[in-house]
């Protein structure tokens, strides 16, 4: 079993043994176009448009389940249309962000 440790960040060790300071590089958190354009490279190489549809199908088969289940007067053609419209609207907009920032 592991045990999980804090890591809170306050470098406070004697409370939290396991604590440790992290320092943040500021040039880390810059976005510079050529990064962004690498990042936007590798998003698209990787596929995490198409994660992003899935995870939208599977939020929306999720809260189909519970509003069917709290609510059973509601039609099932009902939540399937705002299934669809859903996953339409959020794969829409993946694409024209995408689109926009290329």
């Amino acid at each position: 079993m592991v045990t999980p440790r804090l890591l809170c960040g306050c470098g406070d060790t004697a409370r939290h043994p396991a604590c440790q300071t992290r320092s943040v590089d500021p040039d880390a958190t810059v976005v510079t176009p050529e990064k962004r354009q690498g990042i936007e490279k590798l998003i698209k190489a990787k596929g995490a448009l198409n994660i992003a549809k899935l995870m939208s199908e599977a939020v929306t088969r999720q809260m189909s389940t519970a509003i069917i289940l709290a609510r059973p007067n509601i039609p099932v053609a009902a939540i399937g249309i705002a299934n669809d419209e859903t996953n339409r609207v959020i794969s829409e907009q993946w694409l024209r962000d995408a689109d926009s920032s290329a």
